[in-house]
């Protein structure tokens, strides 16, 4: 979704992955049995990932460099979790977003992928009356970036490790 935050004169925009606000729907009898299953799922999940970085503390079988790094990347699980369970509350329209100068949005379902135009944007006049919400936004967004830059990250974490230490795989206890 898109949000214009700020007055008519000086506003910044942006861009959550959230698609859905305020769908009533989601609190009746199908829908609440999917979200509560998305639930089981992710603690499921979070459960395991737990376990695994519990799993790399103790076996060392990495340097201590990428086992903190891979720790770091896989209790950064938590993000949507939280993310998800702060932004629930606004999906299913438990709460409302607050600030909007169009009154209609309190009781509507709202539906956006992507808009160029000022006027179709969701309307915000004051950041912090929605901070919940905002931060949700940006735990998902800091999760799906994070997620999306393992690869280069392992890789340059990699190549200093080959460049600045000829022994580096033999000396685990380096620092």
């Amino acid at each position: 979704m898109l949000f214009l935050v700020g007055n008519s004169t000086n506003n910044i925009k942006l861009c959550f992955p959230i698609y859905i606000l305020q769908e009533f729907k989601l609190l009746t009898f199908p829908w609440i049995l999917l979200v509560i299953i998305e639930l089981i799922l992710y603690l499921l999940t979070l459960f395991f990932a737990v376990k695994c970085a519990f799993i790399i503390m103790k076996v060392r079988a990495f340097h201590k460099n990428l086992s903190s790094l891979a720790l770091v990347l896989i209790l950064q699980y938590a993000e949507p979790l939280i993310a998800k369970v702060i932004s629930w509350p606004y999906e299913t329209g438990f709460w409302t977003l607050k600030g909007s100068p169009n009154i209609s949005f309190s009781n509507t379902t709202i539906r956006q992928w992507w808009t160029e135009k000022e006027t179709e944007m969701i309307q915000i006049t004051d950041f912090s009356l929605n901070f919940y919400f905002f931060i949700s936004g940006f735990l998902k967004l800091h999760y799906a970036i994070s997620m999306s830059n393992i690869l280069l990250v392992v890789a340059i974490e990699r190549s200093l490790a080959c460049y600045f230490l000829n022994d580096y795989e033999k000396n685990h206890d380096s620092g």
